[in-house]
């Protein structure tokens, strides 16, 4: 499915997801979280200046029409299907932004709702560490993972 039509679906997605409401079992409205899901080592701001990411794997699944797609992005690596070294840098070079070490990722609903897509981006930094950050459609989340996931998607 090429770029512009995944972008079509994710937004019709959010758009159904958005008409959704997580309940409990009582039948009431619920906004208690899940535990946040997303894990991976805390540094100090010296550590995360000099962090580069090596590499970025990126899974798609889920939807009203599922999925399971996982991409990887990695300099010196093939290239991923339909895209070009100066996008799989411009996923390196968003991936590396210290703000992604240590974001404060919003948690996943409890009750995920209808068919939305989830989001899996690991991170593989050049001092080894790693980080696995999840989402879903229609959960904002902090504008530095925001920004990555544009690039990835």
């Amino acid at each position: 499915m090429n770029r512009i039509a995944q972008l079509f679906l994710s937004l019709v997605l959010a758009a159904a997801a958005a008409g959704c409401a997580a309940q409990d079992p009582s039948g009431g409205p619920s906004d208690r979280p899940t535990r946040i899901s997303s894990s991976g080592p805390i540094t100090s701001p010296e550590q995360q200046s000099s962090k580069q990411a090596v590499s970025v794997t990126f899974r798609l699944s889920g939807g009203l029409e599922p999925t399971d797609e996982t991409v990887v992005f990695a300099a010196g690596e093939s290239l991923p299907s339909g895209r070009t070294k100066g996008e799989v840098r411009g996923v390196l070079e968003a991936a590396s932004d210290p703000e992604l070490v240590d974001v404060d990722m919003e948690p996943m609903p409890k009750d995920q709702c209808c068919d939305r897509q989830t989001y899996v981006v690991s991170i593989r930094w050049d001092d080894g560490s790693s980080r696995t950050y999840t989402s879903i459609d229609g959960l904002e989340q902090p504008q530095v993972f925001e920004e990555l996931l544009t690039k990835v998607v």
